[in-house]
């Protein structure tokens, strides 16, 4: 989501609660918006990190439902790809070198309409598993 459909949330969503705010100042006169005028989810903003094998993963969400993760190898470096999946993702990394213990990540971001989990895995060049670790948004 980008900035300005960011800021036209926060407008809708401080005018709804001025107008809920000035009618109960007023005696109750004015009435709130319906409730089917605000039309956009809202998620926390949150953020994991989890490990499984040799690889790690960093999870941040926002408010706005973007997301951005990010996958490195956890202790040993190998050549190959991450594979991200999740709600309304499927990604793969570049295959490259990945340097042990956070030498370089590969970082991926994008708009997650709803919850789930979301899982980085990867392989080798040569074909060793290297691990799947997995957070939920």
């Amino acid at each position: 989501m980008n900035l300005t459909k960011r800021l036209r949330l926060v407008c809708r969503t401080a005018l709804v609660a001025a107008v809920a705010a000035t009618g109960l100042l007023a005696g109750g006169t004015a009435q709130a918006a319906p409730a089917s005028a605000a039309t956009t989810h809202i998620v926390k903003p949150q953020s994991a990190t989890g490990c499984s094998g040799n690889v790690c993963l960093y999870l941040s969400g926002n408010s706005g439902g973007e997301v951005l993760v990010q996958a490195w190898a956890r202790t040993n470096t190998f050549t190959g790809q991450f594979h991200l999946t999740g709600p309304g993702v499927n990604w793969y990394s570049a295959d490259q070198s990945w340097k042990g213990s956070k030498g370089n990540y590969a970082s991926h971001p994008w708009y997650a309409a709803s919850g789930g989990q979301v899982c980085v895995g990867a392989y080798s060049d040569s074909g060793t598993y290297e691990g799947t670790a997995c957070e939920n948004l």
